[in-house]
């Protein structure tokens, strides 16, 4: 599934050049303060976040990338391919150091990530990058965001910090019991 890297790429393309960009920076002197005991910048720290959240969704069977640099308002996107079914899960990552808790989405961030998620379900559809068997009318496509905070203890090892389930876009065909069971799978992340 090599296409699929390319395929986020050129959405997060397009998405900007269509929306705003995406970009949301916040300061707390806590976090600099581990971030200087630690001699780690604020964009690596949350390059951490985001690969252990990668991790831990490589565990649920996903094919996952980060979108780089926050260009999109979901930093990880991932993909998997079970019978008929397709679930590309899209995240917002918010990392901080230990005695602190991760950024909360918020309106207007839940917000960007239903509106990209609506995107991502026509692009996919529509992409010329989506191998056609992936878009016949037997394939059930879902599109789902969340939210996965990470905190880094002094020791630098991760915590998952209250993740949870923002919403869904997805084709006709699935009943709801169905879709909570492919939902719940992934969004527990542990």
């Amino acid at each position: 599934m090599s296409w699929f890297k390319q395929f986020m790429d050129e959405t997060v393309a397009l998405y900007n050049t269509e929306q705003k960009q995406y970009l949301t920076v916040e300061s707390n002197p806590r976090v600099a303060s581990f971030l200087d005991e630690h001699d780690l910048t604020s964009t690596k720290l949350g390059i951490m976040g985001e690969d252990y959240v990668k991790l831990l969704l490589r565990g649920k069977q996903y094919l996952v990338f980060r979108s780089a640099g926050s260009r999109s308002p979901a930093d990880v996107w991932g993909i998997h391919v079970e019978g008929d079914i397709i679930h590309i899960p899209l995240i917002q990552v918010k990392t901080t150091g230990e005695n602190d808790k991760p950024a909360q989405l918020s309106e207007e961030d839940h917000k960007e990530l239903n509106k990209l998620a609506s995107y991502v379900y026509d692009r996919f559809l529509e992409s010329e990058l989506v191998p056609e068997k992936h878009k016949n009318e037997e394939m059930r496509l879902i599109v789902s965001t969340g939210y996965a905070g990470v905190v880094f203890d002094d020791n630098l090892d991760p915590m998952l910090y209250e993740p949870y389930y923002n919403g869904c876009y997805y084709t006709n065909g699935l009943n709801e019991q169905e879709l909570k069971k492919i939902l719940a799978k992934f969004h527990k992340l542990q």
